[in-house]
């Protein structure tokens, strides 16, 4: 875990961290606990000195840690306020887990103290959802099988025409677009949509209709699969375009009917942002709320410290598209796609559907 109680166990773990945040700045002597004799002759004990030389002055930085349970009182920033005076240091800082008592913040902004806190990164800091990113996938296959035109009826061109007209299609992507395929208007014979594109059409609308009745498979478990078995109707009686047209003839039907075998394949993602870190904090700056993302990867002894910048511009109705945790996410495959029944696997049949297919696609 990357947890702040976990990462610093404790006050001498705490003041290691604000030590090393130190030296990644470089340039600069960063010391812990050390013991200065002040102008009063009182021996000054300080947790972490920060010593910076330039080529005409010298500026010290004097932090104080308190890894607490409870928030700093104005007694401390008091007492470091006169380790400052004594030592004639440049700079105060004090750094808690905790936070400050509302007097030591108006004490503290008096004497130019900088105040810090260390804290866990909210969800929004690890960004949307959060630390860990969990979804489903659930991918959706479908074909139509075992066609049939229902009333259908044939006007003979020629003198030698079938007697027994079976008439059944094959969905296939070699015929995609077979010629015979396509759709011819009862009114005046003007050529349609190509009949594979209505039934296209028409499956992935009972795969939608199914996938909004159906959740999380075997409580999320990845690789599940669940298979459904549907007789559809489609009523091509009140559409125009319901004539074949073959080389003996003009078929003219009024529906088809078929069983559709639809399929799900469910897939687990969980995604955890912290997994190739072993520390990740935020400094925030108490008085100006400015924050400092600061982590470590594995393998690592180096911080890094990147400052998080406040979007002002975003709105609470801006997150609505924001993936939440648990989200099932819908795919639907194209119609050519083919699956197999697997062994074991979960197979239902749902009520029938019937469509009236009632405009041109």
């Amino acid at each position: 875990m990357l947890n702040l109680t976990d990462v610093l166990i404790d006050w001498s773990g705490f003041e290691d961290f604000v030590r090393d945040l130190y030296l990644a700045e470089g340039q600069v002597i960063v010391e812990r606990h050390v013991t200065l004799k002040g102008k009063s002759g009182a021996n000054r004990e300080i947790d972490v000195l920060v010593t910076h030389r330039t080529r005409f002055h010298t500026y010290i930085t004097v932090i104080e840690c308190k890894y607490w349970k409870s928030p700093v009182s104005r007694d401390i920033i008091d007492v470091l306020y006169a380790t400052l005076e004594d030592i004639n240091a440049s700079k105060g800082v004090l750094f808690t887990s905790k936070g400050y008592e509302r007097g030591a913040v108006e004490y503290a902004k008096a004497k130019n103290i900088d105040l810090f806190i260390v804290r866990d990164l909210t969800e929004e800091e690890w960004g949307l959802p959060g630390r860990v990113v969990e979804f489903y996938m659930h991918f959706w296959y479908g074909k139509m099988t075992n066609l049939r035109f229902h009333d259908s009826k044939l006007i003979p061109v020629v003198r030698n025409y079938p007697t027994d007209l079976q008439l059944a299609i094959q969905i296939s992507k070699d015929n995609q677009m077979a010629d015979d395929l396509y759709l011819y208007s009862v009114e005046d014979g003007r050529r349609g949509p190509h009949l594979l594109e209505v039934l296209f059409d028409y499956r992935l609308w009972v795969l939608k209709k199914l996938a909004g009745s159906v959740g999380l498979l075997q409580d999320g478990r990845d690789g599940a699969v669940l298979t459904l078995l549907t007789d559809v109707f489609l009523d091509f009686s009140r559409y125009e375009f319901r004539q074949l047209r073959f080389p003996y003839g003009v078929v003219d039907f009024n529906g088809i009917e078929c069983k559709q075998v639809s399929q799900v394949l469910q897939t687990h993602f969980r995604f955890d942002r912290g997994a190739s870190l072993d520390l990740a904090l935020i400094v925030e700056d108490y008085l100006t709320r400015k924050r400092h993302l600061v982590y470590k990867q594995k393998g690592k002894k180096q911080l890094d410290v990147t400052e998080l910048s406040h979007d002002k511009n975003c709105k609470e109705e801006d997150l609505t598209d924001v993936l939440q945790n648990g989200t099932i996410l819908q795919v639907f495959t194209a119609p050519y796609v083919d699956f197999d029944l697997p062994a074991g696997g979960q197979i239902g049949t749902t009520s029938p559907l019937r469509f009236s297919v009632s405009k041109c696609t």
